[in-house]
């Protein structure tokens, strides 16, 4: 199962690349690698181990396609552990990318719109009701009517819950917290070699530098520290609300770039480190997977949500099997089954777990 997961993420990488690239989305796509930093021992000596096993499962698969890096390696290729925070243990580095999942979303929808699509802005939906006296379907209530239809995707992810009671405790949401900075003085002109995760005791840091060309280029943008608050940041679970922020998690995000970076990042900007901040509400399941497929015992009300903060290496498979299983039906399972993961689908029993922390 975990050689399909591994193996779902990057053509899912891989997908969203090509198709911005083949459909001409402006989006500030740069496939390329990324970098886990470690600074935790005992996780160093998982992921070496992680590594190998994967390699051995996978030969030749460029999914298993890894590299391991010494604390040297960091220093003088990822320019980390040189002042600041010199505890790194090692690092791995994998094919990833970076965009802006903004840019891309409102290209997508323009390529819908020209097809027909009917998109309604500022319309949440309130509440779902199956159609009663016979009649098949369901009805989606808004602030400015309802709406019938045959089927209703769910693609709602920390939000779900709102939408339909029995998703309660079993897609828990969770506000996370992102910082964009002016690079330091010191940073390479050239441009960091990859996108990055900060890997320590109980949490990380994801970090991309915006590439050459965009807006704000090279800024890095850079969330997480979430177990820096107060209970390893337990009041931000259950928490919906993205107009506010943990004091603490921010200054953890605002002080982190120097300590990661030490040497290399040198005096701050002039017009000041932190150009912009913000939070953003992502969901969790109780087993660490996104659920996908048809609810249990709700005939044509399917879902695609909780992507456990990992969306962006898989909604769009993700989207691509639940396509897959509502025109196939029954049929879909021998088209699935040979890159989709089983943990993936929803069933009785996961909407049966109990949710108490990340498993990621």
């Amino acid at each position: 199962m975990a050689a399909k997961i591994a193996r779902l993420e990057l053509a899912n990488v891989r997908a969203v690349h090509t198709f911005a690239r083949e459909n001409g989305i402006a989006c500030d796509s740069k496939p390329g690698d990324t970098v886990d930093v470690v600074y935790d021992a005992a996780q160093w000596a998982r992921d070496q181990s992680a590594v190998a096993a994967m390699q051995a499962a996978m030969p030749g698969d460029d999914a298993a396609v890894y590299g391991l890096h010494s604390p040297a390696e960091a220093r003088d290729k990822f320019y980390c552990g040189r002042g600041g925070d010199e505890a790194v243990h090692g690092a791995v580095s994998y094919e990833a990318g970076s965009l802006s999942a903004y840019k891309f979303a409102i290209g997508v929808l323009k390529l819908c719109l020209a097809k027909g699509l009917n998109l309604q802005t500022s319309t949440p939906a309130l509440g779902l009701q199956k159609l009663d006296g016979g009649e098949s379907g369901w009805r989606v209530d808004t602030e400015r009517g309802s709406i019938r239809a045959r089927k209703v995707v769910l693609a709602t992810n920390g939000y779900t819950a709102r939408v339909w009671e029995r998703f309660q405790g079993v897609i828990v949401p969770m506000r996370g917290h992102i910082v964009a900075a002016r690079p330091g003085q010191s940073m390479p002109q050239e441009g960091l070699p990859a996108t990055y995760s900060f890997i320590y005791e109980k949490g990380y840091d994801y970090m991309i530098q915006r590439p050459k060309g965009s807006k704000f280029e090279g800024d890095i943008v850079i969330g997480g520290a979430l177990v820096k608050a107060p209970g390893d940041g337990l009041e931000e679970y259950g928490t919906t609300d993205d107009t506010g922020f943990n004091g603490v998690t921010m200054q953890a995000l605002y002080d982190c770039l120097p300590q990661y970076f030490g040497d290399n990042w040198g005096a701050d900007d002039p017009d000041g480190r932190i150009r912009k901040a913000w939070t953003g509400i992502m969901g969790f399941s109780p087993d660490g997977f996104p659920l996908v497929g048809e609810v249990p015992g709700e005939k044509d009300l399917w879902v695609a949500s909780s992507f456990q903060g990992h969306g962006m290496v898989l909604c769009w498979m993700c989207a691509r099997a639940l396509v897959t299983m509502m025109q196939d039906g029954a049929g879909a399972d021998d088209e699935l089954s040979s890159w989709f993961p089983e943990v993936f689908r929803i069933t009785e029993e996961r909407l049966r777990l109990a949710f108490k922390g990340r498993r990621n």
